[in-house]
């Protein structure tokens, strides 16, 4: 970039989104000791602490930093501090109905538990999404007990390589598709009776399976 360039002119010129680090419980470090302190304060009013803060810049017309539809094994709080964002939040098999579609805005917040789908962005852009720049606050609590903390873990790090047997074999891999009758049959031949570790752990994963 040329001499003079800010970030957010960088940010604008590549389309590309921009994740900031601000607050880590493991090292104590803060951004700045108003966001420290703001972290301190959130703690301690809900009882919960706080793994870490990060902060999403998203330029206009620019890819989102959200993984598309996945899980994390963290209690996540989003505070919409500029611009719009379309949120969405279905339950925690692949293919759950959603159950949160919105657009935030300044000032909005939703919190979603530890291993319930999520993801943010998307096409349907508004003129105010499409045509401004958006920062968002991403908050992270591990969950409580820590043995819940442990199997959420286990669970994220399990959803991966179900994910990547999806994207190998699947003809589609919309969250809309997997939560049709038509996506569920698919599913269900394609995994429902193997008895391999991937199937295994697919069958735990879909939204219409018993196994546990």
């Amino acid at each position: 970039h040329a001499p003079g360039t800010t970030v957010l002119d960088a940010v604008t010129e590549n389309a590309a989104p921009l994740a900031a680090r601000l607050s880590d419980s493991r090292d104590g470090s803060a951004a700045t000791a108003a966001i420290g302190e703001w972290v301190r304060t959130l703690a301690d009013t809900t009882g919960r602490p706080v793994l870490d803060a990060d902060a999403y810049l998203t330029p206009p017309r620019g890819v989102s930093a959200s993984l598309g539809w996945h899980v994390d094994d963290v209690d996540v709080l989003l505070v919409m501090l500029r611009g719009e964002k379309r949120f969405r939040v279905a339950g925690s098999r692949l293919g759950s109905p959603t159950t949160i579609d919105l657009t935030m805005r300044t000032g909005d917040a939703i919190y979603i538990p530890a291993l319930n789908f999520h993801t943010g962005g998307g096409d349907d852009l508004s003129d105010l999404a499409r045509n401004n720049h958006s920062v968002l606050l991403s908050v992270a609590h591990r969950p409580l007990p820590a043995a819940a903390a442990a199997a959420a873990t286990r669970h994220v790090a399990e959803w991966r390589t179900v994910r990547q047997a999806l994207l190998a074999r699947a003809p589609s891999a919309g969250w809309e598709w997997a939560g049709t009758r038509a996506g569920a049959h698919w599913l269900g031949q394609q995994f429902g009776d193997s008895d391999s570790s991937t199937a295994r752990m697919v069958r735990r994963h879909l939204a219409n399976s018993a196994e546990s």
